[in-house]
């Protein structure tokens, strides 16, 4: 269930005189109701980051492995808004979910290069390796 931000300010007082009757500690109802809007705020935000790193990936691969038209349309869809760009994905369907399987792989490619990255820089700290201050 998703509400508005006009609808949440709309049941504040609703929630209020259902849990604390009569005005009692609505200083603790306010914090506790602070911390639940907070995480949907945020679990809506992480979302948003998910998605976005997913469309990244996807674009990344029909930029580097599509015929001229896939790369057009990965050209295309970079420069879109979010509505236009949910017009792309659901319009050539197809292509989206195919790009997006090798968008995946990219991605598992790049984080096995940073862990890489991470684990040298840690065997060099091992080794005593010093560095120029």
């Amino acid at each position: 269930m998703k509400f508005s931000p006009n609808e949440i300010q709309s049941l504040l007082p609703v929630f209020f005189d259902t849990a604390y009757p009569k005005g009692k500690d609505k200083g603790r109802g306010a914090a506790i109701l602070a911390v639940c809007l907070f995480i949907l705020w945020l679990e809506k935000e992480v979302k948003k980051i998910t998605d976005g790193a997913r469309d990244y990936w996807t674009l990344e691969a029909m930029k580097k492995y599509g015929g001229s038209f896939v790369q057009a349309l990965a050209e295309v869809a970079r420069r879109a808004d979010r509505q236009n760009l949910e017009k792309i994905k659901t319009t050539w369907v197809e292509y989206w979910i195919e790009y997006e399987k090798k968008g995946r792989e990219l991605e598992g490619k790049n984080c096995n290069w940073i862990k890489r990255f991470e684990n040298n820089e840690s065997n060099n700290s091992k080794r005593g390796r010093v560095r120029n201050k």
